[in-house]
């Protein structure tokens, strides 16, 4: 085996690209898919785009992570800046309804087709709903042409005195950047001890030989990786510094790297995008662990990681929190269709015997919109929560499981470039709901961030009730004693729960009666848990949780933490959505 090792020189000493899921923070070591679209970039801007180039950049996306040596930075404050914003924001409004009119001539073709297909096939109901739909968007053709007319003829027309309207110099002058709105902007960067970065892959002889040399041609072309202003040279080298940043599943850092099929997942999101769009870099991810570090579970972490698999719903009712235990149970089960047989102990929950496992496995867990003051309470999404102490063989097949049901997916919609296709979540009585995996930490709702579930805090609260390992008496009774030794037993078994997933002993455990969050539901309005009537139900309480330290999540409590019960929230977030 030979080793490929691209070395990048940042020649200001500093990079200034931001992090994906936080745009305050500077982004190191660089992301390896960060560098790859860099190559991208800089391959389809050259007048020639030699064929062997892109054949070097697709074989070099095969590869996978490789190993990085990166010095350390010194991270610089986030300085706030206000920029003017882009001509786009200040088009002419000619432009603007140019837009509108080919906008409308665009739905007018396809709705010719769609009344065209439905004549085609004798659908008489079709074709009449084709028919008036048709006429509505000549209409409204006519009416945008109409307007389009009117105001060229009037941006031609000026005073009689020959002067312009004000309103016409006042839009010209809104194309100067002194005139424009200001956006504020951040640009964080870092500081290197060493400018120079090496990325390095191991490789076949034969391969290298047969692609190297165009790609270093293609390398020595690149400028720039990350910001405009952080400017690079790059070359392939033979020899590299020991690499200090190594892939590994148990890493605790999280870097992109080049999918497979990075370079066709590229090509498809420039044509939907035109570099014009808000648009999002296609990766997987990879964990990396620093050479010589033994990765090891943080003081105050619950045995259950914060690298969530998180899938939102795109279609079908909402369904509410109280539907958790339900939607995990198919979310599982779907997963283990796809799963090798006999299913993975870390998927199933169970030995290869039957047994139930004796150790962490995945917990499933339906996110809730809680703990705002516009919360309704439905589940929004579900995460598929792997323990920190899972194997790289788990956490693969896992894996394994879900590319498969995506890749039947992109069958059925005959689209293999489609980075994360709609999947069909059957729910039984409760209908089916779709769903599409979220690019890790890149949602734009706080609920459906594991950050928001994660972040250290001393004070928890429940989203959904912790369903108690052991019955603790009855809370309602009438005799005040009675109903204390109930409370206290019923804390006990709460604070022995934290300590089962790996946290400390809570210094407090309040019961509420009520419902903590605005937007959840009382504990006695969730259905019956274990849902098999012959099992021992549960006592479902919600709980307030005070740590003598801060301690990082996921928090999750009691019988029913693998299927989305006992989900808490710290304290410190007053606000998801």
């Amino acid at each position: 085996m030979k080793r490929l090792v691209v070395k990048v020189t940042y020649l200001t000493g500093r990079s200034v690209a931001s992090e994906y899921n936080d745009r305050e923070r500077a982004e190191w070591p660089p992301h390896p898919a960060r560098l790859y679209s860099a190559l991208v970039a800089t391959w389809a801007e050259s007048e020639e785009q030699k064929q062997t180039q892109r054949e070097a950049l697709e074989w070099l996306a095969t590869l996978g992570a490789p190993s990085i040596y990166a010095s350390e930075a010194t991270f610089r404050d986030a300085v706030p800046y206000f920029v003017p914003v882009n001509d786009s924001a200040v088009l002419d409004a000619c432009d603007r309804q140019r837009g509108r009119v080919s906008e409308a001539e665009s739905a007018l073709n396809e709705t010719k087709a769609q009344y065209q297909a439905a004549v085609s096939a004798n659908d008489a109901k079709a074709s009449d709903k084709a028919a008036k739909a048709l006429g509505q968007e000549e209409k409204r053709l006519g009416a945008e042409r109409k307007k389009l007319e009117k105001m060229l003829e009037d941006d031609l027309q000026p005073y009689a005195d020959g002067t312009q309207p004000a309103a016409k110099i006042k839009s010209a002058q809104a194309l100067l950047p002194d005139h424009r709105g200001k956006q504020v902007r951040s640009f964080p960067s870092v500081s290197l001890a060493d400018a120079n970065v090496y990325f390095s892959w191991l490789t076949e002889p034969a391969e290298l030989g047969a692609h190297g040399p165009a790609l270093a041609e293609l390398v020595t072309r690149v400028v720039r990786v990350g910001h405009s202003s952080s400017l690079v040279t790059c070359s392939l080298v033979e020899e590299a510094p020991v690499s200090n940043w190594e892939p590994d599943a148990a890493g605790e850092l999280v870097l992109r790297v080049p999918d497979p099929r990075q370079f066709a997942l590229l090509e498809a999101a420039y044509t939907r995008h035109q570099e014009v769009e808000p648009r999002v870099l296609p990766c997987r991810f990879q964990r990396y662990t620093r050479a010589g570090m033994i990765p090891a579970v943080r003081p105050g972490s619950s045995c259950f990681g914060e690298d969530w698999i998180v899938f939102r719903q795109t279609d079908g009712r909402r369904l509410s929190q109280l539907a958790c235990v339900n939607v995990a149970r198919a979310m599982r089960g779907a997963l283990l269709k796809f799963a090798t047989d006999p299913p993975p102990e870390l998927i199933s929950g169970h030995k290869t015997d039957g047994e139930r496992s004796d150790t962490p496995h995945l917990a499933v867990v339906p996110l809730p919109f809680v703990g705002n003051r516009h919360a309704t309470g439905e589940l929004l999404g579900l995460a598929l929560v792997i323990p920190r102490a899972a194997e790289n063989a788990e956490r693969a097949a896992l894996l394994r499981a879900i590319g498969l049901w995506e890749n039947q997916a992109r069958v059925e919609l005959d689209d293999e470039l489609v980075e994360a296709p709609a999947l069909k979540l059957t729910l039984g009585q409760a209908g089916a709901i779709t769903l599409e995996r979220v690019e890790w930490g890149l949602s734009s709702l706080k609920t459906l961030r594991s950050d928001t579930w994660c972040r250290p805090a001393k004070a928890w609260v429940t989203a959904t009730p912790i369903a108690l390992d052991r019955n603790p008496g009855n809370l309602f009774a009438a005799d005040p004693a009675e109903a204390q030794a109930a409370y206290d037993a019923a804390e006990d078994c709460i604070a022995v729960a934290c300590e089962r997933i790996g946290l400390p002993r809570p210094s407090s455990v309040e019961i509420h009666s009520s419902v903590p969050l605005q937007g959840g539901a009382k504990a006695r309005a969730y259905p019956a848990y274990p849902t098999d009537p012959s099992r021992v139900q549960r006592v479902k309480v919600h709980a307030r949780l005070e740590f003598p330290v801060p301690v990082s999540g996921p928090v999750l409590l009691g019988a029913g933490r693998y299927y989305g019960l006992g989900l808490c929230l710290p304290q410190a977030h007053e606000s998801v959505g």
